[in-house]
Order: C-alpha cells, then sequence, then structure tokens
C-alpha cells in the first residue's frame, strides 16, 4: 500500500476493499495517505459479523457494504482508482450452478466477456472488480 499510494499521481484515491473482513487494508490505506488525498474509502464484507466490526472501526470514515463482492459489484455505479484485495480462492466444482450462472451473466453484461463456468471464483472476483475501474466504465458506458 504504501509503494502504490507513494508512486501514484497526487490523484484523489477513490479505495475499495472487497472481503474487508475488519478492514485492514482500510486501516492501512488511513495510516500510508494523508486524508486530503482520500476521496472513498468503501468496504465490501459477506460475513455479518465482519461488516459489523467494520462499521464500528471505519463506519466514520468508510462505507461499509454487508453483502457479496461479486454481486454489489455487478450492480455498482461505484468507480475507483485503488483496490487492494485478497481474492477468493475458490474452484467451480464447489461454486453452485445458481452462482456460476449469475457470475457469467454480471461477466458478460458488465465487460462482454463470456467466461466457462469451469472458471474459479476469483476469474470472476477480477473481472467484476475490473468493472469498476474508470477505463472499463469508458469501454462499457456504465
Amino acid at each position: 500500500m504504501t509503494f502504490v499510494v507513494g508512486v501514484s499521481s497526487n490523484a484523489q484515491i477513490e479505495f475499495i476493499e472487497p472481503s474487508c473482513g475488519s478492514g485492514s487494508f482500510i486501516s492501512k490505506l488511513l495510516r500510508t495517505a494523508s486524508t486530503e488525498r482520500i476521496s472513498t474509502i468503501t468496504g465490501v464484507e459477506l460475513n455479518p459479523r465482519f461488516a459489523k466490526a467494520a462499521r464500528s472501526l471505519w463506519g466514520s470514515v468508510a462505507e461499509i457494504v454487508e453483502g457479496d463482492f461479486l454481486e454489489w459489484s455487478a450492480n455498482s455505479k461505484a468507480q475507483v482508482n485503488l483496490m487492494v484485495a485478497n481474492p477468493p480462492y475458490v474452484r467451480h466444482h464447489h461454486v453452485t450452478a445458481e452462482r456460476k450462472g449469475n457470475n457469467v451473466r454480471a461477466s458478460s453484461n458488465e465487460l462482454g466477456i463470456t467466461v466457462s463456468q469451469l472458471a474459479g471464483l476469483y476469474v470472476y472476483f477480477l473481472l467484476l472488480a475490473h468493472s469498476l475501474t474508470p477505463s472499463a466504465r469508458t469501454r462499457t458506458g456504465r
């Protein structure tokens, strides 16, 4: 985080931490970047207990969303220029057929990319995370 913030331009930071847990990367961002540079901070967490903890810790400076990042990103109008995350590593045979279908539709709708249903969850995570960036928004008109 220190490296990324240090070498980036002085642009405003629009930050997201998918699967944020209690917000360790949010914490690092706040220790690394000046508050004047931070435009938005969003954390997304599926586990209600961790989302509640993150909201308690960071709710005054960050929007903490309780939910599934893949579903949230497919429907979000958020735009970010800095994302720090640990993508989920879940093999395709551990993902339900319904979830696979939703992921295929979301990546197709957002980026025009059709991914095999044999892809692991991390593939959709990376694609839908990319859909939140300005360059992807420009191409898709979203």
